[in-house]
């Protein structure tokens, strides 16, 4: 459906797809967020598992792409989702590591008994994050939402985290504006065309392929096998 973004190159459309090993992505319709996604699967895990929710005593709302700046994400879907006021929630502002971030806090949540049932939602609705003309960003960018439980176990299991965060390339995926450093303004909405032809403004994510493939070629086999 999007052929017409790439004029109409059905071969070059094929080419990204092969490159990228995705057939098509998840666009939500206009006015749904975030959110509506995460409370959709919270409610539909509730019901597949036959959850109680009185007992769930954490809420761990992973997104970038909010509902408001204020107030978070974890504190409307609790409200949504009329959980008990006796409850741990909180959002956490990752991308592409934020899920594996929101199974570790519940992890650590559960272990120490503060909790003994945590609800990680995770989602974002990066398609509007994007600009369709850019061609580095557009085709890898959807949108979901996911609802996890974790809960306190009598089984006597482990489970192990490696995290790492490396800050000094945070310039190889960003969206230059929109925050307090540089709000959106008539200036950062102008559209300028690299050399490859891909249309952004500062409005725009923005991600450099390369710098973000090298970077996980060296350093996650590493991480995975510590």
């Amino acid at each position: 459906d999007e052929v017409h973004l790439y004029g109409g190159n059905e071969k070059q459309i094929a080419r990204i797809k092969k490159a990228i090993g995705l057939d098509k992505r998840h666009v939500v319709s206009e006015g749904v967020t975030s959110l509506d996604l995460c409370e959709a699967a919270a409610l539909k895990l509730f019901s597949e598992l036959d959850v109680n929710k009185s007992l769930i005593d954490g809420v761990i709302f992973v997104t970038q792409t909010p509902d408001h700046f204020q107030p978070s994400n974890a504190a409307i879907v609790h409200g949504k989702l009329g959980l008990s006021t006796s409850v741990a929630a909180f959002d956490v502002s990752l991308g592409c590591s934020g899920y594996v971030y929101g199974l570790w806090l519940a992890h650590m949540m559960v272990q120490t008994g503060s909790c003994k049932n945590v609800l990680v939602l995770a989602g974002d609705t990066l398609s509007r994050c994007v600009n369709p003309k850019d061609r580095s960003t557009a085709p890898l960018f959807g949108d979901a939402g996911s609802a996890t439980l974790v809960s306190v176990s009598s089984d006597e299991s482990n489970s192990y985290f490696s995290l790492h965060t490396d800050g000094e390339g945070s310039e190889y995926i960003i969206q230059p504006a929109g925050g307090f450093r540089t709000p959106f303004s008539n200036e950062t909405e102008q559209e300028s065309v690299d050399d490859e032809g891909n249309y952004r403004s500062l409005n725009d994510l923005y991600m450099n392929g390369a710098e973000v493939f090298n970077f996980a070629i060296k350093t996650e086999p590493k991480a995975i096998t510590d």
